[in-house]
Parts: structure tokens; C-alpha cells; sequence
């Protein structure tokens, strides 16, 4: 998170709690060819998937994701590609949001 981290979109989110009730955040990273590795887009898209179901991310009945530039593409690879995830935990997903 780039400057004043309490001024990141998820931390605002969580800090008006009376708006926006049970409400989890969950922050993903992945790693970059800017840092000197270069993992494939399938690799990055599988290690996100077993996160999200290792963190309890779709014990949530309702699941939200928020995904910008090469997270988006992360995402809709995540989402797409056969058996990351089950029928039972895309059913989860409310809402995507590129």
C-alpha cells in the first residue's frame, strides 16, 4: 500500500463499520516480474485460488472481489480456469469488480 495506509480503500471500508455490517476484508498479493521472478499467470492464479480456500475466504456466504490492473487479470484467470475452485464456492461470488 502505497502512502498513508489508513487511507487504502479496504481500511476505509472496515473503519465505517456502522455502513457497511459484517464486512471482511481480504488483501492478495502475488509476486512480481518486477521484483526478478517471473511466475505464469496459471501458477499465480492457482496459488491465489488455494489461499483464498486455505484463509476461509468462501466459508463467507457472500463473496466479493476487487481487482485492479494485472490483479484483474489474476482474477478472471482464478475464475475461470477448471477445477481451482468448486461449483459451490463460485456460487459464493456476489459480485466482481474489475
Amino acid at each position: 500500500i502505497f502512502g498513508n495506509p489508513k487511507t487504502a480503500w479496504p481500511c476505509l471500508l472496515l473503519a465505517d463499520a456502522a455502513r457497511f455490517p459484517n464486512t471482511r476484508a481480504y488483501l492478495a498479493s502475488y509476486r512480481s516480474v518486477m521484483l526478478g521472478l517471473n511466475p505464469g499467470l496459471q501458477q499465480v492464479a492457482r496459488e491465489l485460488a488455494a489461499d483464498l480456500v486455505k484463509d476461509g475466504v468462501f466459508a463467507h456466504a457472500n463473496v466479493t472481489f476487487v481487482a485492479h490492473s494485472m490483479g484483474g487479470i489474476v482474477l478472471a484467470r482464478m475464475l475461470t480456469e477448471p477445477g481451482l475452485l468448486s461449483r459451490e464456492q463460485l456460487g459464493r461470488i456476489r459480485l466482481v469488480v474489475f
